[in-house]
């Protein structure tokens, strides 16, 4: 293989490579902005009003908590592997 098809390969690569990495930060920011903005206004509200009705240590409550912890932990395992559409 010739130093131009070497280089023209390696250029090629980290092309590539920033794309990925580009759409790991899209995918990054746009989880963010969903939890930050919707799902956790939502998780705050139903933990608040069942902290009014049973008290917030309640088994329920603390139930609640733990499994949206346990979600939130499963997301990002999964989002760490996802590869994200830049569009």
């Amino acid at each position: 293989m010739c130093i131009t098809a070497l280089l023209r390969e390696c250029c090629s690569h980290i092309a590539e490579y920033k794309d990925n990495f580009s759409n790991v930060i899209a995918g990054r920011s746009k989880r963010d902005t969903l939890f930050n903005k919707h799902l956790s206004v939502d998780i705050n509200e139903i933990l608040s009003s069942l902290s009014i009705n049973e008290g917030s240590t309640s088994p329920r409550v603390e139930g609640a908590k733990y499994h949206i912890t346990r979600a939130e932990e499963c997301n990002v395992s999964i989002l760490a592997q996802t590869r994200f559409p830049t569009s």
